[in-house]
């Protein structure tokens, strides 16, 4: 097999486990949880039980973004030269693979917000009642880019609220801050590649410790932190593909990260309350970059794995939907069960929500695409 087809072959193994990476992370109960009728069941577990959620939610599944930045990054640059004439197609391209999917599934995020508080359905949602609209047009922006409590439309307790009072700004579909930075990197693309000429590795290295060290200069956290972060691993990505380097063969050069890796990883779990946690983490992720892209091409070269289309396929649609409907969805299989608020019970809970839910996602892109091909492919970039 060609060099650049196994690349490709390898960026596709991986677009679904990372995507059920996602999932995992944004099922991640082990403090709070799951609340229902404003009781939370599966607070009180072993501190192993927490453990063992968090080096999978927080530790292991951490890896995807950033690795998704990297590939994206990749991808960008690919073609042996950039010029204006390049730079403006690729504007055109990402308006239908980026812009038109990042508008679409925020309206639909906004419609199932809105559908909570028809008095039909109302009922089901305790505390509904108590969301307010405000509607402007700079509360309409912030929803798509920067939906906190007091800047989008819907104004919430927290406990109902679809995002959380965090720092760090989201659109109300939480996991599409992935695709609002990516196209401000696709914006900003020319100076990335003009510095990669300029400064080289230079300038990954010293942006990569600025990622790592990013709570040194940034304390508070903040859009800086997420900007550096899609900064970083797209401009890494970017770096293989100016440099024309098969990242895929450079990186099987470092197997051995995975012995490092594994112990790194079990630090950054033990430590996740630390100050200095921020440190291993931001070590165990590019080190994780390698070791999963390392085990990647393992599999794929002893003819373990196979890039199943359907699965590659729907990748993006899973990724928009999957928060829209996963706390929802885990609430409803927690009442219809009846099931005891045990450790035994939470953990397995933990771990086949995620799979019920991508199994969901799946179905419905199938039936998109078969009986409305037009719409599924608007609100999947035409993937």
């Amino acid at each position: 097999m060609a060099e650049n087809d196994f690349i490709s072959k390898t960026i596709s193994y991986l677009r679904f486990p990372l995507t059920l990476a996602v999932v995992y992370i944004h099922f991640n109960i082990s403090r709070k949880g799951i609340s229902v009728h404003g009781i939370n069941y599966g607070t009180s577990n072993p501190d192993w039980y927490f453990y063992l959620i968090n080096l999978v939610s927080y530790v292991l599944a951490s890896i995807a973004v950033p690795l998704f930045y990297f590939i994206s990054g990749y991808l960008f640059f690919k073609q042996k030269e950039f010029n204006t004439v390049i730079y403006k197609k690729k504007l055109r391209s990402r308006i239908k693979t980026l812009l038109v999917p990042f508008l679409l599934w925020n309206l639909i995020a906004i419609l199932f917000q809105t559908i909570r508080l028809i008095p039909l359905f109302s009922s089901l949602f305790p505390g509904a009642y108590k969301t307010e609209i405000h509607l402007s047009l700079i509360r309409l922006f912030n929803t798509f880019f920067n939906n906190t409590l007091q800047n989008g439309i819907f104004v919430s307790p927290v406990e109902y609220t679809m995002t959380e009072i965090i720092n760090e700004p989201y659109p109300i579909d939480i996991p599409l801050w992935y695709i609002r930075d990516l196209m401000l990197m696709v914006i900003i693309s020319p100076f990335i590649y003009w510095i990669i000429k300029r400064c080289n590795f230079f300038y990954i290295v010293v942006l990569g410790m600025t990622w790592v060290l990013k709570s040194v200069f940034l304390p508070q956290g903040g859009y800086i932190v997420m900007l550096i972060t899609a900064l970083f691993f797209f401009s890494w990505g970017g770096f293989n593909s100016i440099n024309e380097i098969n990242f895929v063969k450079e990186m099987r050069k470092y197997r051995f990260m995975l012995l490092i890796y594994i112990p790194i990883a079990i630090m950054d779990t033990l430590t996740i309350f630390t100050n200095y946690n921020t440190y291993i983490h931001g070590i165990g992720i590019i080190l994780g970059i390698v070791s999963v892209i390392n085990i990647a091409v393992y599999r794929l070269e002893r003819g373990n794995a196979n890039v199943n289309s359907l699965l590659l396929n729907s990748t993006f649609f899973i990724f928009a939907l999957h928060k829209l409907i996963i706390d929802d969805v885990a609430k409803i299989v927690f009442l219809v069960l009846h099931l005891p608020d045990s450790t035994g019970v939470m953990l397995s809970f933990y771990v086949f929500i995620p799979i019920i839910i991508i199994f969901i996602c799946i179905g419905l892109y199938k039936l998109l695409h078969h009986f409305l091909p037009v719409v599924c492919s608007l609100l999947t970039g035409g993937r």
